[in-house]
This record gives structure tokens, sequence and C-alpha cells, in this order.
């Protein structure tokens, strides 16, 4: 799962990978119709980037839990937790690098 494949990243440019590979997957399956482009445009190129798609994910999810759109809940969910555990991973290899925090 993508997830552990983050989990495992060893640089920040691997994680970006990971999660342009997961979006590239989601855009080209369909699974992302309903997201305006802004959210899913590529490239993704730093974690402000990754910070600023997951704000807008999260705002989609509270619309979709609200209007009882199951499919679109259940899609952006998966999204969310994929793109936070990309932004919690970037910030574990920044602090083990001593940079400062995403």
């Amino acid at each position: 799962m993508i997830t552990n494949a983050l989990r495992s990243a060893e640089t920040e440019e691997e994680v970006l990978f990971l999660l342009t590979t997961y979006v590239e997957a989601a855009r080209t399956s369909g699974r992302f119709h309903f997201l305006p482009e802004r959210v899913v445009a590529l490239p993704l190129v730093d974690s402000e980037c990754v910070r600023s798609r997951l704000t807008s994910m999260l705002h989609e999810l509270d619309e979709a839990s609200r209007s009882c759109d199951d499919y679109t809940r259940d899609v952006l969910h998966e999204a969310v937790h994929i793109f936070g555990r990309a932004l919690e991973q970037i910030h574990t290899i920044r602090h083990r690098h001593g940079e400062l925090a995403a």
C-alpha cells in the first residue's frame, strides 16, 4: 500500500514521487473526476504544495460528508489519509536531517 511506501521513503523527493504516482493513477482511473484541477494538478513540488492540496481536500471532504455523497467521501478520505501521511514523512525526514519542520 502507498502509505507503507511513504513511511519507508528516505528523502522528500521520494515522498513527492510516490505522491505524484498516486495522483496520476487516481486521475487516470477517473477517481478524482470531481476535484478541481488546482487540487490534482501536477507537479507536486514541495511540502507547501502538498499541504495546500490537503487543505483543499479537507474542505471537499467536509462538503461531501454534508451532502451524504458516499463515493466522494470515501475517495477523499483515502486521499486525505495519503496526503497527510506524506506530510508526516516529510516532517520526519526534515527532523532527521536537522531541518526546520514542514
